[in-house]
């Protein structure tokens, strides 16, 4: 069994991202900025540095078991 349609079953808002370095928060931003726009990214995500996933203390949760990437494609 796919263990995404698993995870899916039993939470159905299962988390996709949790901490993450200030590298990997400049490499999302970065990448908002070139695939979303400045006003988007400015409004939905964090600079580096400023992220509360940096601390510890964020989830990210889908309601479809994709990741933010895989829902804006």
């Amino acid at each position: 069994m796919n263990p995404l349609i698993l995870v899916n079953a039993l939470h159905p808002c299962p988390p996709v991202s949790g901490w993450r370095s200030f590298e990997e928060q400049t490499d999302i931003y970065q990448n908002s900025l070139v695939r979303n726009g400045r006003s988007f990214t400015r409004k939905y995500v964090a600079l580096p540095g400023h992220s509360e996933h940096q601390t510890g203390l964020a989830i990210d949760l889908s309601l479809r078991g994709l990741t933010l990437e895989e829902y804006l494609a």
